[in-house]
């Protein structure tokens, strides 16, 4: 309890009960509490880009990170600045990638490549040991209540994300990507150990 840490990396920059879809991005991000790699849903929590939802609520913070996990995969892979991000939306994107590369993806084809990436992240760390039980949060966040200004005391609703954002992935209810969901990503061929 005294080590604010997910998966070994230390807590970044944001307190999830003030922000409860960062506590899901810490929870699933394949290298811990990194809230670059795991998605940073302060843009549309704090920033309102493209569009605010309640950084309060718990209600679709499951879909919204693992798309969030998504696009910022296809970022990283285009090797630019996750903070761009909030400018640039994927449909800008994918143009700038067609111009480069000459290919003429859409946004949807996109957007696959950055899932096929999280399954593919999460293979690999089942594969090294990680489980379920490592998609979570110091108890602190999960049990001691914080006063957010005038908004009240909030801890971090994990369970009722995480259960939603495995089921947008299309895993089971211990996090592994179901057999149907790899083949939906043509990846079961390139997972030997499966």
């Amino acid at each position: 309890d005294f080590a604010m840490h997910v998966k070994g990396m230390e807590l970044p920059a944001y307190d999830p009960r003030g922000v409860q879809g960062m506590g899901l991005v810490y929870a699933t991000s394949s290298r811990g509490a990194c809230h670059l790699r795991g998605g940073y849903t302060v843009s549309i929590e704090i920033f309102g880009i493209p569009r605010r939802i309640n950084r309060f609520l718990t209600v679709s913070k499951g879909t919204h990170v693992a798309r969030h996990q998504d696009s910022g995969n296809v970022c990283d892979s285009l090797v630019v600045c996750r903070f761009t991000t909030n400018a640039i939306s994927l449909h800008h994107w994918v143009r700038i990638y067609n111009a480069v590369t000459g290919q003429n993806l859409n946004e949807s084809e996109l957007e696959r490549i950055g899932e096929r990436i999280q399954n593919l992240e999460r293979m690999i760390n089942l594969k090294l040991g990680f489980t379920k039980k490592d998609d979570t949060l110091p108890r602190r966040l999960l049990k001691e209540a914080k006063r957010i200004g005038d908004h009240g005391e909030f801890v971090v609703d994990l369970e009722t994300m995480l259960k939603e954002y495995y089921e947008y992935r299309g895993w089971d209810e211990n996090g592994v990507p179901r057999r149907e969901k790899l083949k939906e990503l043509d990846l079961e061929d390139d997972i030997p150990w499966l």
